[in-house]
């Protein structure tokens, strides 16, 4: 949820995953963790899912975050971004993906919409699709068993979210290391 507040604004989940689950809802892709192995730190995540064997770190700056992943058993790590309401305007080519979220609480506007703009630093395919219940989503793969997801967002507009996107820092150590001194 790329807001300050809980339930502010809007929220979309990337759901990491290796194999080829079937892609039916969040529910059936979804894995559990062991909290006591988990570092969850202002600035920095860390989870590892049992059901695919997969260290997920996560870190975060005023304009987006940078989503690391590892497969521990050294297969392809894929993704799904969903949302409540859905995905929306999505635009994939072949570097970026760029999309619209639409699920606003907290706010005044109920058309109130985040821009998000995504790279990958690995090859990737992606396709726009829906879950069982009509939900858009997109679906991206790659041949990597570590790839790391960049996502900036903007509450203004697509070419805003882009410009966000210029300003992260280039690897995940270094937004990492600006979001431990942020903190």
């Amino acid at each position: 949820q790329p807001s300050p507040w809980m339930g502010d604004f809007s929220s979309f989940l990337i759901t990491p995953f290796t194999t080829d689950p079937l892609i039916r809802s969040v529910f059936h892709l979804q894995s559990s963790y062991r909290i006591e192995e988990a570092v969850y730190n202002p600035g920095y995540l860390k989870l590892t899912s049992q059901r695919y064997a997969l260290e997920s770190e996560l870190t975060a700056s005023t304009y987006g975050m940078k989503l690391q992943n590892t497969s521990l058993r050294s297969e392809a790590v894929c993704f799904v971004v969903s949302a409540i309401k859905g995905i929306h305007d999505i635009h994939i080519d072949e570097n970026t993906i760029s999309y619209a979220v639409v699920n606003a609480s907290g706010s005044e506007d109920p058309n109130f919409t985040m821009y998000a703009h995504m790279t990958l630093d690995v090859p990737f395919t992606a396709e726009a699709s829906t879950f069982e219940d009509g939900t858009d989503i997109i679906i991206i793969r790659t041949t990597s068993s570590h790839p790391t997801i960049t996502v900036a967002t903007s509450f203004i507009n697509s070419q805003q979210a882009k410009l966000n996107a210029s300003r992260l820092p280039s690897t995940f150590e270094s937004m990492l290391a600006n979001a431990k001194d942020a903190w």
